[in-house]
């Protein structure tokens, strides 16, 4: 007899759980007495065409119940690919098993053909369950690769999400050191790994009450980026995306640049920042003043 027990990877592994179920069904009419002709050994030797006739006749109707714990077996045996939070899905379902008189009972070119609980069922069937696990984690990562009309594509990208959710939801909140170039918020990425990497390029992160003393700004964050950037991005679903990743408490404004305002405004923030490493309060004070100034005229006359 097969073996039943789940075989547990060790734990510096990804937790995957190998059933040995037996790829071959063996038909339940296999277990029947001689007597009922249905069983392996075949129809009894003498028996009249009636009850030839009356054998196939219980064989076809046993067939119905053959299939559904065929059907059974098989998704239990796909259990492990169809929990993976991958891409990666159950081998498309065959029925393999054999009793007496097969031929006789279906149409063989029609068996062969058989594409229940192909390819497309674990697609569907994956995707509902990456929905469950939305729900667990409070996301809607559906809406996120809504642009992916290949669900295959969109499946896997789904999984790739939910699994680094957990750390980037974690750490999503942390500070990052605005003296690196290298250092960003957690969100940041986040968000290139939802909305692609070229989208996030040259983003900077601007805190106001590092610019000195706007009690009124205290809780003000801007995000600066290239315009050109953001030209096939759905801007207020970016903005939404990132609101509801930040602290409710924070004002956050997005300020989008042309190439010349992103030059004038890169030559502020970088005298900015090299005072702050310095730690000369007086040009901290002077050139956080200029870094703010700037900010808010460019928010003004733009359109955003």
């Amino acid at each position: 007899a097969a073996d039943d027990t789940p075989q547990f990877a060790p734990p510096d592994q990804s937790t995957q759980v190998s059933h040995s179920l037996p790829k071959e069904y063996y038909s339940l009419q296999h277990h029947f007495p001689d007597t009922y002709g249905i069983n392996e050994n075949g129809v009894p030797s003498g028996s009249s065409p009636q009850r030839k006739a009356q054998i196939l006749q219980l064989e076809a109707y046993l067939l119905i119940f053959d299939f559904l714990l065929a059907n059974i077996l098989h998704q239990a045996r796909s259990i492990p690919d169809l929990l993976q939070l991958s891409g990666k899905l159950p081998p498309p379902y065959q029925p393999n098993f054999s009793i007496a008189d097969m031929d006789k009972l279906i149409d063989s070119e029609r068996f062969e053909s058989n594409d229940l609980h192909n390819a497309d069922f674990w697609r569907e069937q994956k995707s509902r369950l990456l929905d469950v696990l939305d729900m667990l984690y409070g996301e809607d990562t559906k809406a996120l690769v809504a642009d992916k009309k290949d669900l295959h594509e969109a499946n896997e990208k789904r999984a790739e999400l939910i699994r680094r959710f957990t750390k980037w939801n974690e750490n999503r909140f942390r500070a990052f050191n605005v003296l690196k170039d290298e250092d960003a918020p957690e969100v940041d990425e986040i968000i290139v790994a939802v909305f692609g990497e070229k989208t996030m390029c040259d983003t900077y992160w601007i805190e106001h009450i590092l610019l000195g003393d706007y009690p009124e700004e205290s809780n003000r964050l801007t995000l600066v980026q290239y315009a050109y950037i953001q030209q096939n991005i759905a801007r207020e679903k970016w903005k939404s995306f990132i609101r509801e990743r930040l602290p409710a408490h924070l004002d956050v404004r997005f300020l989008w640049l042309d190439t010349q305002k992103m030059f004038e405004f890169w030559k502020t923030y970088l005298l900015w920042r090299y005072v702050l490493s310095e730690q000369d309060e007086a040009e901290i004070a002077l050139y956080g003043s200029q870094l703010h100034d700037f900010l808010a005229s460019n928010f003004l006359t733009s359109n955003i």
